[in-house]
C-alpha cells in the first residue's frame, strides 16, 4: 500500500498516529513474550504487586490481551499511510477503545486492588485519547475551512 498525503493531516499527526501503534504494538508484545520482565517493570511501581505463576490465569489474559493489543497496533499502519480512506479507525480505535481502556485501568487501579502501574498505563491512553480528540477537532475544521474556499 503506498502512502498517499491528505492535505488536512499535518505531518507531526501522522508522526502521532504511527507512535501511538508502535506504543500498542511493544506493550502488546511485551504482555504476550515478556511476562516476567513486564512483571519486574510493574513491581518497580508497585512493590505489593504478587507474584503468580507462570501458567496462571492473570498471565493467559495478560497474553490474549497482548495479541489484541498487537494488533490494534497494528492497524494504525493504515490511517498513517492512508488517512481519509482509513479515517475510521482512528475514532474508533484511537478514541473509543483507548478512553474505555484507560479509564478502566485508571479507574481499577485507583478503586480496586489493582497495581499502580495499570494506572499509569491507563492515563497514558486517556493523555493519546485526548490528542486524538483534539486532533480531530482541528481536522473537522481544517476541512470546513478549505472546503468553504
Amino acid at each position: 500500500m503506498e502512502s498517499i498525503a491528505s492535505p488536512y493531516v499535518s505531518r507531526g499527526y501522522r508522526a502521532f498516529i504511527l507512535c501511538a501503534g508502535i506504543y500498542d504494538i511493544l506493550v502488546g508484545l511485551s504482555s504476550f513474550f515478556f511476562y516476567p520482565i513486564l512483571y519486574v517493570l510493574m513491581s518497580a511501581f508497585d512493590t505489593g504487586l504478587p507474584m503468580t505463576a507462570c501458567g496462571s490465569v492473570e498471565m493467559m489474559h495478560l497474553k490474549m490481551n497482548g495479541i489484541f493489543m498487537f494488533f490494534a497496533g497494528f492497524g494504525y499502519i493504515f490511517p498513517y499511510l492512508n488517512y481519509e480512506k482509513f479515517k475510521f479507525y482512528i475514532p474508533v480505535f484511537g478514541i473509543g477503545l483507548r478512553t474505555w481502556g484507560g479509564g478502566f485501568l485508571l479507574y481499577t487501579s485507583l478503586f480496586w486492588t489493582t497495581p499502580l502501574s495499570y494506572g499509569i498505563l491507563g492515563a497514558v491512553d486517556l493523555a493519546i485519547a485526548l490528542c486524538f480528540v483534539l486532533f480531530l477537532l482541528n481536522y473537522r475544521r481544517k476541512r470546513i475551512h478549505i472546503r468553504n474556499y
